[in-house]
């Protein structure tokens, strides 16, 4: 087993110029995966039992996640953030 019982992983990640927070924590039975702002705000949680069940946990996290920066952010946010991804 490479992954203890109780190890988390965190990384930060950028969606559509938003930073966020992904928890990883192995459980008893289940990986636990907690999104969050980089300030600690709390976007989604959910659990994956098994490797047919990480495409649904994918689409579940990131429609949760556009979700709430169309419910938590305005107009200036948005633009704040177009410009943060800096030009390709």
């Amino acid at each position: 087993m490479y992954f203890e019982q109780g190890a988390v992983v965190r990384h930060k990640f950028k969606v559509d110029g938003f930073e966020f927070m992904r928890e990883i924590a192995r459980e008893d039975d289940h990986i636990s995966i907690l999104i969050s702002t980089v300030s600690n705000v709390y976007v989604t949680k959910t659990a994956v039992v098994s490797l047919s069940d990480i495409e649904t946990a994918e689409e579940i996290i990131k429609q949760d996640v556009y979700t709430f920066i169309e419910e938590q952010t305005d107009e200036l946010d948005k633009i704040m953030a177009y410009f943060s991804k800096g030009w390709s």
